[in-house]
C-alpha cells in the first residue's frame, strides 16, 4: 500500500522497532550515568490506574503507535528537508522531536491535562528523554528507506 510518495510498510516497521529499540533502552537507562529508568508504559496509568491489569500493555501499545505516528511526520514531512546521511536525518529529527514534546508537553501539563502530568520532568529525566529520542531517530533513519 502506498500513501501518496510513502509506501506504508516502509514507514510502520521502522516506526515500531525504532518505538521498541527506544522502549527496550529507556528500561535499561538506570544506572547509566545516573540516569533514570524510563518507563514508556506511563500512558497506560492515565487511562487505567497504576495498578490496573492492562496498564503495562495499554502504555505500551500507545507507546508504539506514538512511534509509528513520529515516523509518518518523519518520513512524510521533514525526510526530504533535514540535511544530511540518514543516520543524521534521524539525530536531527531526535532533537526536534524532543523539543517539541518538551514544549507540547509543558504546555498541556500547566493547561492541566492528565496526560502530561504523568510524563516526568526533572533535569536527569529530560536528559534520559533526549538520549532515548536520539535512539529512537537514529534507528528511524537508519531503518527508513523511501520508495
Amino acid at each position: 500500500m502506498v500513501m501518496g510518495e510513502i509506501s506504508f510498510w516502509s514507514v510502520l516497521i521502522p516506526g515500531l522497532i525504532a518505538g521498541y529499540v527506544m522502549a527496550f533502552v529507556g528500561y535499561w537507562m538506570e544506572g547509566v550515568f545516573g540516569l533514570p529508568r524510563y518507563d514508556v508504559t506511563l500512558g497506560g496509568t492515565v487511562f487505567l490506574g497504576q495498578d490496573k491489569p492492562g496498564r503495562w500493555t495499554l502504555g505500551f501499545l500507545v507507546h508504539e503507535i506514538d512511534a509509528v505516528i513520529f515516523a509518518l511526520i518523519y518520513a512524510g514531512f521533514l525526510y526530504d528537508i533535514i540535511p544530511g546521511a540518514d543516520y543524521l536525518k534521524g539525530v536531527i529529527f531526535g532533537v526536534v522531536l524532543t523539543i517539541a514534546i518538551f514544549i507540547l508537553g509543558t504546555i498541556g501539563s500547566i493547561a492541566g491535562g492528565k496526560v502530561f502530568k504523568a510524563i516526568p520532568n526533572k533535569p536527569k529525566d529530560l536528559l534520559t528523554s533526549l538520549i532515548l529520542r536520539l535512539i529512537y531517530g537514529v534507528v528511524l533513519g537508519l531503518m527508513y528507506t523511501p520508495f
